[in-house]
């Protein structure tokens, strides 16, 4: 019954062993997947799959009670996340792991109907002031009926004056035979960091899905990749250069269309006519904007004398007697580096001649990254503690207990084929959203995500809790950087490490690749891969991996030459198998007849002297972290190699 008294069960591992095992709530609907309750300790609303009802017991009895919530509020607060009630389909965040005991059914715990309204007081509300959180306005319509309509009526004065500005669109008569799209606006709140309403914001937005083929011919753009960006600041680091990062203020509006795109007048601001808006520069929502906007930064940047690098189409460089400068971009963010600050405010200040920059400062946010750079001490610091935050808070792992290492030595993930076991948690979510930390600064997930991510198509609940594992090693380890320190100049430019794991996959029993690669001795890249062909021996496998790595080896080295810096030593790749790196130094014999051509460029580049492959004893192999799963002692060993603290 609506109203009625619920007990939420309060999972073994967000609790201690004398705490309640369940928080008590009160029932107010159904989501998709779960039970809508407001939890009278926390008071806000959350979501419950293991709930057991007291229908005995409704909301006035609770709000008697002295010993609970002395009052249930009709409005609720407003410091209540999103998170807490955005997605329904994202499972309680009480309940995040599977338990162990039966789960009840549906039918055992879903109150009785009661299809009468109680007289001695107005459920329904409670139930509306508890469902309807402090919600975003979807269209023009919900504005006018919106309490802060003047608010959200300024927000949208305010982009069109910006486009008008911008000289996005011309007004025209309607043309025929020609397809006009809908825009819609979009709406949004930036919020303090106490939560607090910091500004109203409002976006209009193209229909690029009413766009048809014939509107555009390409829609490609390329973006920065995570170990260019970070190959740039082991570069300033060791060269003691001076670094700032800057933002495009509407940076798709900056964009010249191919072709002419006609869309409707914006919903709202019409002046009344049957004219259209013909487009003369990209809008946000058209499926070429992206691509409209890389290309005219990119002439703009030649126009500065700069060179676009071949190894990375979003890095320029721009070189002047003893003065470099090089811009990296990523979408409408942006890094300059030079070794003269006169030359990096000159950059910055052209750079705002072009485009409306919201911001010009140190090196900070950028990406979801927290980067702190200590020019003086040569100590470079990469972090996404916030974001962690943001991930344990919206899969309710917030109280989780921390693990040492995010998969326990010797898992096997086998893969599942059986529909009926398919998980309802949302695996592939959080999957995703650990990858992104693992992209940027946290090559300690590698392993953990690689083997994980191989069975998202029909995971288990089994292989959520081994996905949660890897959020609990996050939990106790979320403050940990990536740490650059500036070497002297007797280390190696570029090097790398390389190992494998012979016939890791059960299912296919393939070999599973790791490697990483060093800039001045820090970590700018690393991949775990699984093999494409089924290998034979241990030698096999380690050669396959040799030959995947130096790709990603040749790639460093080509960027580092366009960057300008002389590659005056030796680049070395570290394997500790004898037996493949005999394979790599001499003919092919009829043991490795049958591994594809493709493998044996590696030959190529030991032979011609571009790279020389050296042994590493099996105990210093840190590319060991990137094949499978290692003991807490040989993996925290291997965190430290990697620059992890």
């Amino acid at each position: 019954m609506f109203g009625c008294v619920a007990y939420n069960f309060i999972n073994k591992h967000e609790r201690e062993k004398f705490d309640d095992t369940s928080k008590k709530c009160i029932f107010i609907g159904y989501s998709e997947n779960a039970y809508r309750l407001w939890s009278i300790r926390d008071k806000k609303v959350i979501l419950g799959r293991h709930v057991t009802f007291n229908e005995s017991e409704n909301i006035k009895d609770v709000a008697a009670d002295k010993n609970e919530s002395k009052n249930i509020p009709y409005v609720l607060e407003n410091d209540s996340s999103d998170e807490e009630l955005e997605i329904d389909d994202v499972i309680d965040n009480e309940n995040k792991h599977v338990e162990e005991e039966r789960e009840p059914t549906l039918a055992e715990t879903k109150p009785k109907r009661n299809t009468s309204m109680p007289a001695r007081f107005k459920d329904y509300q409670v139930y509306a002031a508890l469902t309807c959180a402090d919600e975003i306005p979807n269209n023009v319509k919900e504005v006018e009926t919106d309490d802060d309509c003047e608010k959200w009526k300024e927000a949208m004065n305010e982009e069109l004056k910006s486009l008008e500005k911008n000289g996005t669109w011309e007004l025209v008569d309607r043309p025929k035979d020609v397809k006009v799209i809908p825009n819609k606006w979009v709406f949004d709140k930036k919020l303090d960091v106490k939560g607090n309403v910091k500004r109203y914001k409002a976006r209009l937005v193209a229909k690029g899905c009413a766009q048809g083929e014939v509107d555009f011919t390409e829609t490609f753009s390329p973006v920065a990749r995570g170990s260019t960006i970070r190959t740039m600041l082991s570069v300033a680091n060791h060269k003691k250069y001076h670094a700032v990062q800057m933002d495009v203020k509407s940076a798709f509006l900056h964009g010249y269309l191919e072709k002419p795109i006609y869309m409707e007048q914006p919903e709202g601001m019409s002046d009344g006519t049957n004219r259209v808006c013909k487009l003369i520069k990209s809008i946000y929502g058209l499926k070429e904007s992206s691509k409209c906007w890389n290309e005219r930064f990119h002439e703009e940047m030649k126009k500065l004398g700069f060179t676009r690098l071949e190894s990375d189409r979003c890095v320029y460089v721009k070189r002047c007697g003893g003065v470099i400068i090089y811009v990296l971009i990523y979408v409408d963010d942006i890094i300059v580096v030079s070794n003269k600050v006169s030359a990096l405010k000159e950059v910055t200040s052209l750079l705002r001649e072009k485009f409306e920059m919201s911001n010009c400062s140190s090196l900070g946010q950028f990406l979801g990254m927290s980067i702190d750079y200590d020019r003086e001490k040569g100590v470079l610091k990469i972090n996404q503690t916030a974001y962690i935050d943001r991930v344990l808070k919206r899969f309710g792992m917030t109280q989780a207990t921390p693990k040492e290492v995010p998969m326990d030595k010797g898992a096997i993930i086998v893969p599942n084929f059986d529909e009926s076991l398919r998980t309802k948690h949302p695996f592939r979510e959080l999957l995703g959203a650990l990858m992104y930390a693992m992209l940027f600064s946290r090559p300690d997930l590698s392993v953990a995500l690689n083997l994980l991510s191989r069975v998202q198509e029909m995971p288990t609940d089994n292989h959520w809790k081994y996905l949660t594992s890897v959020l609990r090693y996050l939990k106790g380890t979320k403050d940990v950087s990536l740490v650059y320190k500036r070497s002297d100049e007797t280390e190696r430019i570029l090097s790398g490490y390389v190992d494998a794991d012979f016939a890791r996959d059960v299912s296919d029993r393939k070999s599973t690749s790791g490697y990483c690669m060093r800039v001045f001795n820090n970590t700018v890249l690393w991949a775990t891969r699984k093999q494409a062909l089924v290998t034979l021996s241990t030698t096999e496998a380690e050669y396959v991996a040799m030959a995947m790595a130096m790709s990603d080896l040749i790639y460093l080295k080509n960027l580092l030459t366009e960057m300008g810096i002389e590659m005056d030593k030796k680049i070395v790749l570290f394997e500790d198998n004898m037996g493949a790196i005999y394979m790599s130094k001499n003919a092919s014999s009829k043991r490795c007849k049958h591994i594809d051509v493709k493998y044996h460029f590696v030959k190529q580049f030991i032979l011609d002297g571009t790279v020389c492959i050296e042994h590493i004893d099996t105990k210093k192999q840190i590319a060991d972290i990137f094949t499978k799963p290692l003991c807490s002692v040989f993996f925290k060993m291997h965190c430290n190699g990697l620059g992890l603290e």
